[in-house]
């Protein structure tokens, strides 16, 4: 889906504050608008929205070749879980819920790092969270709503 005007839906909801899928997900996941995902919530929840998305695309695979499907889903959860190891962390680091001073104002903490390379990287997670945040696409607010609260925190 392209993200730009030709996509949007005029008489759809719309954000009123900035921020506001993001809070979205703090309150209905959390139950508090200001608490904060972990670094584990954010990238687990990228990988549940790719694979949703690939699931969603490919029924031909699913239908046809779910082992194909199956195969792929692991080798991404493997690939997903080796960028959580590359933090060399503790569980208790990977599950506790990030913050300002910590990580999202502090250049060399690893979570920021991955955060944003995350936001950088192929494929292009950030054209799908900037398209759910600017409808507020709470299909999604699951898989992406943990990114978009620590993407919104660091911007």
């Amino acid at each position: 889906m392209r993200s730009d005007a030709s996509n949007c839906n005029i008489k759809g909801k719309w954000p009123t504050e900035r921020g506001e899928f993001a809070f979205l997900w703090s309150q209905n996941f959390k139950g508090n608008k200001t608490a904060e995902p972990s670094i584990k919530e954010v990238v687990m929840g990228i990988y549940h929205h790719h694979m949703d998305t690939m699931e969603a695309t490919n029924k031909f695979l699913k239908e046809n070749q779910p082992e194909r499907l199956g195969l792929y889903r692991n080798n991404m959860l493997k690939a997903f879980n080796r960028l959580l190891i590359s933090l060399d962390m503790g569980d208790d680091d990977i599950n506790k819920p990030m913050n300002a001073e910590e990580h999202y104002m502090n250049p060399d903490s690893p979570q920021l790092q991955l955060i944003l390379t995350l936001y950088s990287m192929e494929p292009p997670f950030y054209s799908e969270l900037n398209n759910a945040c600017r409808t507020l696409d709470t299909s999604k607010l699951k898989t992406l709503g943990p990114f978009a609260r620590a993407i919104f925190a660091v911007l």
